[in-house]
C-alpha cells in the first residue's frame, strides 16, 4: 500500500497530442501556416522559465497576433469547446480506480497555468476521481519531497525530465514512467534505468506485482 499515489494529467491520462491536433486544425482553418504555429506553441509553454509550464490558448493567440495573424476573439471560444468533455485515454477511469485501492491518498498532480490546467480537468470530469487536485507552475520533485517524511510514493507521470529529478532528488518515490512517443526516443527513455510503459494497462499490471 502507498501512502500517496501522484498522477500526472497530460500525455498521462490525457490525450494532449490529440488535443494539439485539433488545435492545430483550427489555427490552420484562420490561415496560420504550421511553420508559425509550432514557433508559438513552443513559445507559450514556458514564458517565465525553462522549469515552469505556462501554456494558455490566449497566450498562443497574441504571439501569434504579433506575427500580423489577424485573428478574431472566437477563436478562443473554438479552442476552449475543444476541452469539453475533453481528450481522457479510454482506460484512465479504471487506471485510477485502481491506484485508488493501492493508496491512502490519490493526487492529480498537474504542472501548468492553473486557469488552462482547470479548464481541461473540469472539461473531462476527471478532478472527481481524486483525492485532492493540485495545480502548480513547476517543480514536482520540491512538491513531492514534502510528502517523503517516511512516506511511501507513488508517481506516474510522463515528461522525462521531471521523472529523472524526481527519481534523484525524492528517495521515497516509485517512478513510474508512462511513454510518449511523440514527445521521446524510446532509447533516451531507456537510459534513465527507471521503468516505463506505452500504456495505463500495463503501468497496472507492473505496479500490482510489487504492491
Amino acid at each position: 500500500m502507498f501512502d500517496y499515489s501522484f498522477i500526472d494529467l497530460d500525455n498521462t491520462l490525457y490525450d494532449t497530442v490529440e488535443l494539439e491536433g485539433d488545435m492545430v486544425a483550427i489555427f490552420k482553418k484562420y490561415g496560420v501556416r504550421r511553420r508559425d504555429y509550432d514557433s508559438t506553441f513552443y513559445r507559450s509553454l514556458c514564458t517565465v522559465s525553462p522549469d515552469q509550464y505556462d501554456y494558455s490558448f490566449k497566450e498562443q493567440v497574441q504571439f501569434l497576433r504579433e506575427l500580423d495573424y489577424d485573428l478574431p476573439d472566437a477563436i478562443i471560444n473554438e479552442l476552449d469547446a475543444l476541452l469539453i468533455p475533453g481528450y481522457l485515454f479510454t482506460d484512465a477511469y479504471d487506471f485510477v480506480n485502481f491506484i485508488k485501492t493501492i493508496s491512502k491518498k490519490t493526487i492529480l498532480l498537474t504542472a501548468g497555468d492553473k486557469e488552462f490546467q482547470e479548464q481541461k480537468i473540469s472539461g473531462c470530469g476527471a478532478g472527481d476521481w481524486f483525492d485532492e487536485v493540485v495545480i502548480i507552475p513547476g517543480g514536482k520533485e520540491k512538491y513531492l519531497q514534502e510528502h517523503c517524511n517516511n512516506n511511501k510514493i507513488l508517481f506516474i507521470n510522463d515528461n522525462l525530465r521531471e521523472n529523472i529529478s524526481v527519481s534523484k532528488n525524492v528517495s521515497c518515490a516509485q517512478v513510474v514512467i508512462k511513454f510518449s512517443a511523440k514527445h521521446y526516443h524510446e532509447e533516451e527513455v531507456k537510459k534513465t534505468n527507471l521503468p516505463y510503459f506505452k500504456n495505463l494497462l500495463e503501468i497496472k499490471n507492473y505496479v500490482s506485482e510489487f504492491i
